[in-house]
């Protein structure tokens, strides 16, 4: 009996709905904003992304009204950067999610600039074209303004993005991935030994 009602939990737990908001801004500042909701709790995270002087980018993390850099060498940073190269490169776990999210809402307002005022019109024609061609169930719920730029320096994007998923579905997903990163890397390590130049 105590079996049945744990496995009934369990199963309760895996279609536990998951609710999610992304804001994101890229302009003279790059935020992304997540917030996250399930069974009365939520939980939300704000990334800055800042370009150093001396070149490349560093990951600000704002909690408490207080910004907290992201240690560029942190192993926990790299292995998570490695796992998303990895979900990237894999149509398999992306499809099986994309299959499994219920999109709700995606808003989006696009400023195009490029730096002449020709190339600015003909780019956001392209992307105006591409937007149209929005696949999926996203396309009932997108609303997408693309406009070109022309008194501006830079291109601005602002979105919101809301959508729902199960807990299950993350967990699956998450097994998935790790399979398929630990694949990759024993075909990395058999690849690196089997091209190591034997010793005469």
């Amino acid at each position: 009996m105590l079996w049945v009602l744990l496995l009934l939990s369990f199963g309760a737990l895996l279609l536990l709905p998951i609710r999610v908001t992304v804001d994101m801004h890229h302009g003279v500042r790059r935020l992304l904003r997540m917030h996250v909701k399930a069974a009365g709790l939520t939980r939300q995270w704000v990334l800055e992304a800042v370009r150093q002087a001396g070149g490349g980018t560093r990951l600000i993390r704002h909690k408490d009204g207080t910004a907290h850099p992201l240690p560029t060498d942190d192993s926990r940073a790299r292995a998570v950067g490695s796992l998303m190269r990895t979900f990237r490169h894999s149509k398999a776990v992306r499809r099986f999610l994309r299959r499994h999210i219920h999109p709700e809402r995606l808003d989006a307002q696009v400023l195009l600039h490029t730096g002449s005022a020709a190339a600015t019109a003909l780019l956001t024609g392209a992307v105006r074209t591409a937007a149209a061609l929005l696949q999926g169930s996203w396309r009932e719920v997108a609303r997408m303004r693309i406009l070109p730029d022309f008194l501006h320096e830079r291109t601005t994007v602002q979105a919101r993005c809301i959508f729902s998923l199960r807990l299950g579905t993350l967990l699956i997903t998450s097994v998935l991935l790790l399979a398929e990163h630990a694949a990759q890397a024993i075909n990395r390590e058999a690849h690196s030994l089997w091209n190591t130049p034997s010793e005469s």
